[in-house]
């Protein structure tokens, strides 16, 4: 297995993870599949939208986790 440390994801990970277990993201990689299962097409749009628009996006954290902004 390849080392987590010395891979950079961007590169070797196009076609999926090559760490497995040992992936440092698989809990980001977790959330966004949950924000994408649980969010409606819209609101995706939308988000994607003001990202991508220059103005003044959402955090995305507080997207994939809406329980941060309560532990503030």
């Amino acid at each position: 297995m390849t080392d987590p440390v010395t891979v950079n994801c961007a590169e070797a990970c196009v076609n999926g993870c090559v760490l497995g277990d040992k992936c440092p993201h698989l809990e980001a990689a977790q959330a966004a599949r949950e924000y994408i299962k649980n969010t409606d097409w819209d609101t995706i749009m939308e988000t994607a939208s003001a990202y991508t628009s220059g103005g003044n996006p959402p955090d995305i954290d507080s997207l994939i986790n809406p329980d941060l902004k309560r532990n503030e």
